[in-house]
């Protein structure tokens, strides 16, 4: 391609990209674009990058690139096992890998390969290790979103132009990100420890060889009132503060035994073998929640019995009292089942006899949590 060429492109794209923008903006956009292709982008990948506003993130995404010089086959060569094994342990961690001699790996997808290895030789099944990594995956791409979102609005700086914005990503990104393995294998160690706390194993599963992880458990469902209708009122970012303040409360308010199990958008879901403590964390959210005038308004429901607890998750009859008995709920209140109610005796409760709720074979007795 001939100077004169390069220069009508870059002149063509540069007409392009800084259509109906002026002042420092179009300053440092115009830098911006200059740098990345003197890096080597090709015009179209800048102007691919323009109409779907990424051209802030090139260089961001280059850098994280800069660290995956490995490719499946020195990965395979380096653990001494199939060059296969490795790319299925990138489509089961969600970020299948096309080309087994394509860059795409680190330094620590060795160590990670020779820790599957060493579960197989421990004994582990085929079937048990490639659901350890599915659900690794699964979390560790929410987590990845969630910094994502957290860092990102954290490094924005009123004023900036996009030049300086993507120089401040990248910066970041060499600092931080390596930083992020220890505080993973932190936060992965402090939770396995506390889990600690509610593992239980039956003599009939000692017996039988594989859990049934069936246990009496408390569980509670706190719901935001009219978030459905509200989301016509009202635009995506102040949902999802609404939704964010709710969690931010139940975090706030959990102690130990008690866990939240997960975020549904407009409701968490609580859970705990413990019954009063789970209905001291829900008076809380539910107190702590009236109290702020700006908090949307919730109802609360809860119910006690036997549930299978897989994995992170919950299921069985109580989560479906307790999602049923919060729909009946009024703003401001707890209700609960029966069974519940006579794990807290300790709490005052006003009967309000018997309800229908979907999915009972008969009517469940509820009662309403008074202050």
């Amino acid at each position: 391609m001939t100077l004169s060429t390069e220069r009508d492109e870059r002149t063509a794209l540069l007409d392009e990209v800084l259509a109906g923008i002026d002042g420092p903006l179009r300053t440092g956009r115009e830098r911006l674009v200059d740098e990345l292709l003197e890096r080597g982008f090709d015009v179209e990948t800048l102007r691919e990058a323009h109409r779907q506003d990424r051209l802030v993130v090139l260089l961001l995404d280059e850098a994280f690139h800069e660290t995956a010089f490995l490719t499946a086959r020195d990965v395979a060569e380096a653990c001494g096992v199939p060059v296969d094994d490795v790319l299925h342990v990138s489509r089961l961690l969600g970020v299948p890998v096309d080309d087994a001699n394509t860059p795409a790996y680190d330094e620590h997808s060795c160590e990670a390969v020779g820790t599957l290895k060493l579960a197989r030789a421990y004994g582990m099944s085929e079937s048990a290790i490639e659901q350890l990594v599915l659900v690794l995956g699964r979390h560790m791409s929410r987590l990845a979103a969630d910094m994502e979102v957290i860092v990102g609005d954290e490094l924005g700086r009123a004023g900036d132009t996009e030049y300086e914005l993507a120089h401040r990503y990248v910066d970041a990104a060499r600092v931080l990100a390596p930083s992020a393995v220890p505080l993973v294998c932190f936060g992965i160690t402090t939770h396995l420890r506390d889990r600690m706390r509610d593992i239980f194993v039956t003599a009939e599963e000692a017996e039988y060889g594989s859990l049934r992880a069936v246990a009496d458990v408390a569980v509670a469902f706190v719901d935001v009132v009219g978030f459905t209708s509200l989301g016509e009122r009202v635009d995506a970012g102040e949902l999802k503060t609404i939704a964010t303040r709710l969690v931010d409360v139940a975090e706030a308010a959990l102690v130990p035994r008690v866990r939240l199990v997960k975020s549904l958008g407009d409701a968490i879901l609580l859970m705990s073998r413990s019954a009063p403590a789970l209905l001291r964390v829900v008076t809380t959210i539910n107190d702590v929640m009236l109290a702020d005038p700006d908090a949307p308004p919730i109802h609360c429901g809860a119910a006690f019995g036997k549930a299978h607890l897989g994995g992170a998750d919950v299921y069985g009859a109580p989560v479906n009292h307790a999602s049923r008995i919060t729909d009946l709920a009024p703003s401001g209140e707890i209700w609960a089942d029966d069974a519940l109610v006579q794990m807290c005796e300790a709490f005052r409760w006003t009967s309000l006899g018997p309800r229908e709720i979907r999915g009972a074979n008969e009517p469940v007795q509820v009662f309403r949590l008074e202050a």
